[in-house]
Formats: structure tokens, sequence, C-alpha cells
């Protein structure tokens, strides 16, 4: 009996390994081939809020405050004084709506990168006096590619955030990658 378990967790094992390969893989694939495709979180961000706002904008809670307001006429039939003019406010408000959400998501993560960014400058002067004079040199660089345009402002973030993390010692991970491109573009 004890063989037999013996044998059954030795396939087993060599199955889980393989397994575990095979998803490793496809996950690689689904990310290469689905994420490269997703537009930024800004823009998802805003997207939702403009569905959540344009979902509720006809409930009863919202009509009640545009009531009490007086954009809604409250009278017995409850209805919108002007039909084009309801019709035309639940465009715009969603309109509105998405595009404040994508402005203030897009403002939150490039403050969040700044952070990070002198986070890795601060960390970078530790550095021990071989590699500091390496790393000033590929800085001076990259400002001088940023100031002849080459290269956009978040593409400079970008070269600058991955500098500082190689010479750190942690590189991202692709997942990690992707997702604060998706966040910072």
């Amino acid at each position: 009996m004890e063989r037999h378990l013996t044998d059954v967790m030795t396939r087993l094992s060599s199955d889980v390994t393989r397994l575990s390969g095979e998803s490793r893989e496809l996950l690689s694939f689904v990310t290469k081939h689905f994420f490269n495709k997703v537009p930024s979180m800004s823009a998802l961000a805003g997207i939702l809020m403009g569905a959540w706002v344009s979902s509720t904008f006809s409930t009863p809670p919202v009509r009640s405050m545009m009531a009490l307001f007086g954009i809604l006429d409250s009278g017995a039939t409850g209805e919108v004084t002007s039909p084009l003019a309801y019709r035309l406010f639940s465009v715009f408000l969603t309109l509105f709506s998405a595009a404040a959400t994508v402005y203030a998501v897009q403002k939150a993560f490039k403050s969040y990168r700044k952070r990070q960014l002198a986070k890795y400058a601060a960390a970078s002067s530790r550095l021990d006096a071989e590699k500091l004079p390496e790393l000033n040199a590929k800085l001076a660089l990259l400002e001088e590619a940023k100031n002849s345009g080459l290269l956009t402002s978040g593409e400079y973030d970008t070269k600058l955030a991955a500098l500082y993390q190689g010479y750190m010692g942690k590189l991202p991970s692709g997942v990690e990658e992707f997702i604060v491109k998706k966040l910072t573009s």
C-alpha cells in the first residue's frame, strides 16, 4: 500500500510540475496578447464612471435630487420639464463625469509616479563609487534626449524609472511593468 502511494505521489508531482509550466505559459500568452490591447486605467475609470452615472441618472433618488434643485417638475406627473433638456443633460452629465474622472485618476497616478521617482533618486545616492558615475552619465544622456525632443515626458519618466530600478537591483516583473505602463499612460 505504501509503495503504491509513493508511485502515485511521484507521478502526481511530475504532472503538477508540467501543469504549472503550462499555466505559466498560458498566463504569459494571455498577458502578451490581451493586456496590450487594454486602454489605460484612467480611460477605464472614466468609462466606468460614465456608465455608472448614465445608469443611475434616471433612478428615483437622482430624480428626487434634481426635483429638489428645480431641474425636474415635481408635480403630479413627476416628468422632466423638457424631454429634450433632460436628454441633453443626461448626455453631458455622463460625459463630464467621465472626463473629470479621467483627469483626476491621471493626476493621481502622475503624482504617485513622481513620488516613486523621488524615492529612486534618493536611494541611488547610496550606490557604490563604481556605479554612481555610470548612473549619472546615463541620466545625463537621458536628460539630453528629452531636451532634444526625442522623448516625451511620459517616455522619459518610464525610462528614468527603469534606469533607477536597474541600478537598484530590483527589476520589475512583466505584470508590474504592464500595470505601471497602463496606469501612467
